[in-house]
């Protein structure tokens, strides 16, 4: 968790970063997970390849949190 918080600032107050290191970041911790960040023009991902694959949700909770958006 401190991890992605800390990943998280890094996105949020440098907007100009590269994205050189977004695969990196998780492939240092040995995990397949995605992110996405979309401004109005323009997406900046890790993996636009899995990015783009569909994945059904992995609780009862986040199925719920679906419908109710």
């Amino acid at each position: 968790m401190k991890n992605f918080l800390t990943f998280f600032i890094i996105f949020t107050f440098f907007t100009n970063l590269k994205a050189d290191i977004l695969p990196n970041f998780f492939k240092d911790y040995e995990t397949k997970r995605v992110f996405v960040l979309y401004d109005d023009k323009s997406f900046l991902t890790n993996d636009k390849k899995r990015a783009e694959k569909r994945f059904s949700p992995a609780s009862t909770f986040k199925i719920l949190t679906l419908f109710l958006r």
